[in-house]
């Protein structure tokens, strides 16, 4: 078996456990993150893979961290509750920068400790496929909170459709344009804009320039 068909038909299989064994319907579950029953049934066959926002949508209905579906993937360690799809690769790799000179001087403190200081060559980084990345801006895995920064090739997209979960969002423009599609309203950001949201209100985000775009975002209580 194929290995991208394989991680979708495992992926698919921990969405159905989980979905059963708290008690919800496809039906239910469907209404819960905005999704039709029949993609729902064919993410948990193994079908079609599920979108970064499906994927978010998924876990926060059924209560569950992000790394619950990938802990047994061997190209997906220490996911700790970053999302990305079931196509994405965790890929660990240093972010574009200048090299990583310096880069262990900063990562630990004289007394052996974790540096709160993260350099563009240490940070965490997922790249999702569709032209989207995601660099960590904190040294470890934050409780309830995530800092970063994010990269949207020209064209790309969080996803076919709008979702909504638990929390509160916070960005900042650096480079580029993003259309974001919040409820039923559109607003394009320019670079220096900054938006505030509820994340229960379904949202939507499109790099709708023709240069990469790049924000710093701020997601509280993501799950």
């Amino acid at each position: 078996m194929p290995a991208v068909v394989e991680r979708l038909t495992q992926l698919g299989l921990k969405i159905r456990e989980a979905r059963r064994m708290r008690g919800l319907t496809l039906q239910e579950l469907a209404g819960k993150v905005g999704l039709t029953a029949s993609h729902i049934s064919q993410i948990e066959r193994g079908l079609t893979s599920p979108s970064v926002s499906a994927l978010l949508s998924i876990a926060g209905a059924l209560d569950l961290p992000m790394e619950h579906f990938f802990a047994h993937e061997q190209d997906a360690p220490m996911i700790a509750r970053s999302v990305l799809s079931a196509h994405a690769l965790l890929t660990r790799q240093p972010a574009p920068g200048n090299g990583s000179q310096g880069a262990e001087a900063s990562t630990r403190s004289r007394s052996g400790e974790k540096s709160p200081v993260v350099i563009p060559e240490d940070r965490e980084t997922i790249n999702i496929i569709g032209g989207i990345q995601w660099q960590r801006l904190t040294p470890t895995n934050e409780e309830a909170i995530e800092f970063l920064e994010l990269h949207y090739a020209p064209g790309a997209s969080s996803g076919e459709h709008a979702y909504a979960h638990r929390g509160r969002e916070f960005g900042r423009v650096l480079q580029g344009t993003l259309l974001v599609e919040l409820g039923f309203s559109r607003y394009t950001l320019h670079e220096g804009d900054a938006i505030t949201f509820d994340c229960s209100i379904p949202h939507r985000f499109t790099n709708i320039g023709d240069d990469p775009f790049i924000g710093v975002w701020v997601i509280l209580d993501r799950l």
